[in-house]
């Protein structure tokens, strides 16, 4: 952060690579309210317009602090997972429990795949958007195999457009 205040201060012009490094240092950090503040400025106080780049390092942000109710629909957000794997239960879908990393039982194995932040993406965009919306989400790291399964799942049984996007790989659903 001294560094970013460092060339602030030095008049040096500010770019969107400066911007996508301050973003994902508040990611490593944990600083949600630092982040959208600077999300913010960017365009207000530094001309800059935010990119889909900024907008994976929130959502980085986001999933790194885990149940995070201060967004407005934070509530409904995290309902959507199990009305979403009930949904999908019916139509053969079986949590890939083995993906979990942590040692506990299933149903709690079943809920730390349900809130992976690609799911939660997902679960924001299904409960925000209308019929017929493409949903992409974008992410900078592997998507484990429990939530791929279930994206292409979500994708063939909503009449949702879905489209799951890594930086350079795009899968189309």
């Amino acid at each position: 952060m001294e560094k970013f205040k460092e060339t602030i201060r030095s008049g040096l012009q500010l770019t969107q690579i400066t911007f996508v490094s301050f973003l994902n240092a508040c990611t490593h950090g944990g600083l949600f309210d630092l982040a959208f503040k600077m999300l913010n400025a960017m365009t207000i106080e530094y001309g800059v317009e935010p990119q889909m780049e900024y907008y994976g390092c929130v959502v980085d942000l986001l999933g790194g602090l885990g149940r995070d109710f201060r967004h407005p629909k934070g509530e409904d957000i995290y309902r959507k997972p199990d009305e979403i794997n009930q949904m999908l239960r019916s139509k053969g879908y079986s949590a890939a429990t083995e993906v979990a990393l942590q040692d506990i039982g299933d149903p709690e194995m079943e809920w730390s795949l349900a809130i992976h932040r690609e799911r939660l993406a997902i679960c924001y965009g299904l409960i925000s958007t209308e019929l017929g919306t493409i949903l992409r989400v974008v992410t900078n790291s592997r998507v484990c195999h429990d939530c791929h399964s279930m994206i292409k799942l979500v994708a063939k049984v909503n009449p949702w457009k879905n489209c799951g996007e890594r930086s350079e790989w795009v899968p189309s659903f």
